[in-house]
C-alpha cells in the first residue's frame, strides 16, 4: 500500500444508513447541535416507517442511493443490492478499483464473501474470514471514519427527506 500514489483514487468508500421517515435520528451516528434545551425530551413514534440506504463514493463519483425497502437490510438483500446495482454499475465504470465495506453483521455474510472473493479477488477491504481473498482485513471493532460519515450522510439525507420534514409535528 506505500508504494500505491494512487490508492485513494482507486477505493470506492459505501455504507449505509437508517433513516426514519418520522424524523428519529440515531443517536449514534448523528450529533445535532441546537439552541434548545439538550435535556427535553423528544415522543418518538415506535417502530415507525424507515428506509435503508446505501451509496458508495469514490474520488469522482457518488454511486446510488440504493433504497433498501423494508425493515431490516440482511446479507442476502445486501448482496442483491451488490450483485444487481452496484457491482454492475463500477464494472461499467471502471476497471482498477478497490471496493471496500465496514463491518456491519450483512456485510460479513458467508454469501457476499463468496460473491467478493469470486468476483473481486484481493480487490476488497471489510471483515474477513482466513480463507477470503480480501486487499485489506477491516480492523476489529474499528469505528466508521470514512468519507461517507462525514460527507454521504447529509448527501443522502438531502435526498430522502424531500419535501423536508417540518421542523414542528403540530
Amino acid at each position: 500500500m506505500e508504494n500505491d500514489d494512487d490508492l485513494l483514487t482507486k477505493i470506492i468508500f459505501s455504507d449505509e444508513a437508517t433513516f426514519h421517515l418520522s424524523g428519529k435520528v440515531n443517536r449514534y451516528i448523528v450529533r445535532i447541535r441546537r439552541s434548545e434545551n439538550p435535556l427535553a425530551t423528544l415522543e418518538v413514534e415506535r417502530d415507525s416507517p424507515k428506509l435503508n440506504v446505501f451509496c458508495a463514493v469514490s474520488k469522482e463519483t457518488v454511486y446510488g442511493p440504493f433504497i433498501f425497502e423494508g425493515q431490516t437490510v440482511t446479507g442476502r438483500r445486501y448482496l442483491e443490492m451488490l450483485t444487481n446495482c452496484l457491482i454492475p454499475q463500477l464494472a461499467a465504470e471502471r476497471y482498477d478499483y478497490l471496493f471496500q465495506h465496514d463491518g456491519a453483521p450483512q456485510h460479513w455474510h458467508l454469501a457476499v464473501r463468496t460473491f467478493l472473493n469470486e468476483n473481486l479477488p484481493n480487490r476488497w477491504i471489510g471483515c474477513a474470514g482466513q480463507n477470503d481473498q480480501v486487499f485489506c482485513k477491516w480492523p476489529p471493532k474499528s469505528p466508521d471514519l470514512t468519507v461517507c460519515e462525514f460527507f454521504l450522510r447529509g448527501y443522502v439525507k438531502d435526498r430522502v427527506y424531500v419535501p423536508l420534514l417540518p421542523a414542528t409535528s403540530g
